[in-house]
């Protein structure tokens, strides 16, 4: 019996418009069969043989795509978020250089990942204004 795990995330912007990609232009993209025929980025990790595959489907096309790619956006999505005053608590330590090196890692990601979700934020508003526009 074959032991596999599926993680699956939303596409990211310019996979949707993979076809005028520079990646797909300079052939660093393998087009492969759809699995799912369902728009998303999918990555299969094989327990059994401790390997991994990670691909996106969009139009009916399915595309490899490196696994560290997915690893990382993955990992955005599921670090905590530290409250306003867990933060403000590591600041603290930070400014009298009592912080240490796992805490100012917790403090670095938390910033990268409101950072991260602000930007996120940004590109919808201005798609909306674009379409609004049009």
């Amino acid at each position: 019996m074959k032991r596999r795990k599926i993680k699956v995330l939303n596409l990211e912007s310019w996979m949707k418009r993979v076809h005028v990609s520079r990646l797909y232009k300079a052939d660093m993209l393998t087009e492969i069969n759809p699995k799912f025929n369902r728009d998303g980025w999918y990555m299969i990790l094989d327990i059994k043989n401790n390997a991994c595959k990670s691909w996106f489907e969009t139009d009916g096309k399915a595309y490899v795509i490196d696994n560290s790619l997915f690893k990382i956006t993955l990992d955005r999505f599921s670090r905590p978020v530290l409250r306003d005053c867990e933060i403000q608590a590591l600041e603290l330590l930070s400014l009298s250089r009592l912080l240490s090196k796992e805490q100012a890692n917790m403090l670095y990601m938390s910033r990268e990942s409101v950072r991260f979700k602000c930007l996120k934020i940004d590109a919808r508003k201005r798609k909306r204004k674009r379409d609004i526009e049009q």
